[in-house]
């Protein structure tokens, strides 16, 4: 690029920096790959970066610089009278959110406009009304209609994503799979290839360590990340490995906490699957996560998760579903993690306990993988790769 250029990020995140600077410390962290991004480009002097996001710290309007970065904070909850829906997809709550952020991003003027996902209608609604008014190109985290649920606001997101899948230009992918989604809904849609960047752990395996456990599940404990297909695989694999040991680590939804815990009980899985809570310090999960031999994520629907991409680069031995991004991860004749059939619980069983029982296959496997994504998912390319989209864009 030969001048700077001027770009706005529409996106939500809650990260520890600004946790400590609105004084709200018990806020989940959300969104880390945001915060990774602003990390890498705060060191990027092509860009002249301003972050819009929802406040959700505070919920009031600020204007924070931090490094090379402007971040335009927006009150995302207002008070709205005789209204019980949420927030999110409250009509009159989003009209003054979208009134507000298009103020911002005028004020700001950008040369671009890149909305990191649609997750929220409080930070993706402005988006389409400046579709047209600035180039503006969106990257699908992941798709809404892949998850499940009966919510008003889940059907409010679903009915916001196709809006967006329609009427935007422009994408940022990652699979693709999700090219051909989206091709499916906008044939003439412009797609650019890029990563978003990854928790780079501290922690490698040498497999000389001590392995004090066999399996570890690190990510959101719920139906779709498959937490009841690994249960139901337990119960054939302690039949055959009597010591058979699994650690759970992350969040579980209070709805669904007693119902995981519940099917454990009746499997008899007690003291065969034990639950960590979740580790929100990175450095924490990751060390805690290299004690297992091996990490299964039988994940239902998804792009390719933080799970996976982290356990290769810890060099942790990965067992999935082959479902979304995850067969890319493969190539004919190089296997760099074992997929399985969705659904398909003997064959998931089956490649446990392969691996489980073979030392070699284990460090063929991590070693295979760690080569991989150690280039694929590097910082550089991340930043080189988003640079390169914003140019043809711009086109």
């Amino acid at each position: 690029m030969n001048s700077t250029l001027k770009v706005v990020w529409l996106c939500m995140f809650v990260n520890k920096e600004f946790k400590d600077r609105f004084n709200t410390p018990d806020l989940k962290n959300w969104g880390v790959w945001i915060t990774h991004l602003c990390n890498l480009f705060n060191d990027v002097h092509e860009v002249d970066l301003h972050v819009v996001a929802p406040n959700i710290y505070t919920n009031t309007n600020e204007t924070i610089t931090s490094g090379r970065i402007t971040y335009h904070f927006y009150k995302h909850q207002h008070d709205v009278p005789n209204v019980t829906s949420k927030p999110s997809v409250n009509p009159l709550n989003l009209n003054m959110i979208n009134v507000d952020v298009v103020n911002i991003i005028r004020r700001i003027n950008p040369d671009i406009i890149h909305l990191h996902g649609n997750e929220k209608s409080t930070y993706s609604s402005p988006a389409l009304l400046l579709n047209k008014e600035f180039p503006s190109v969106m990257t699908v985290q992941r798709f809404n209609f892949m998850a499940t649920g009966e919510s008003v606001e889940y059907k409010f997101v679903l009915k916001f994503e196709e809006s967006v899948l329609r009427e935007f230009k422009h994408f940022g992918v990652r699979t693709l799979e999700m090219e051909q989604i989206i091709k499916e809904r906008n044939p003439k849609a412009k797609l650019y290839f890029h990563n978003y960047p990854v928790a780079w752990p501290t922690t490698i395996k040498t497999h000389q360590e001590e392995e004090t456990f066999d399996v570890v599940f690190f990510a959101r404990i719920t139906r779709d990340k498959g937490i009841f297909d690994l249960i139901e695989s337990a119960t054939q694999i302690v039949k055959i490995r009597p010591d058979y040991s699994v650690r759970l680590i992350g969040p579980i939804r209070p709805n669904e906490k007693d119902i995981i815990f519940d099917r454990i009980r009746q499997a008899g899985l007690e003291k065969h699957i034990q639950y960590i809570g979740n580790i929100e310090d990175q450095q924490k999960l990751h060390e805690e996560a290299a004690k297992a031999r091996i990490c299964v994520l039988p994940t239902h629907a998804d792009i390719v998760p933080g799970t996976i991409i982290e356990s290769m680069l810890m060099k942790l031995p990965v067992i999935s579903y082959a479902v979304g991004g995850m067969p890319q991860l493969n190539e004919p004749g190089l296997e760099r993690i074992t997929l399985i059939e969705k659904g398909d619980i003997t064959g998931l069983t089956e490649a446990t306990l392969h691996l489980l029982e073979s030392n070699k296959k284990r460090h063929q496997l991590a070693e295979d993988a760690y080569n991989f994504a150690t280039e694929y998912y590097s910082d550089k390319k991340v930043i080189a790769d988003l640079l390169t989209m914003y140019e043809n864009v711009l086109k």
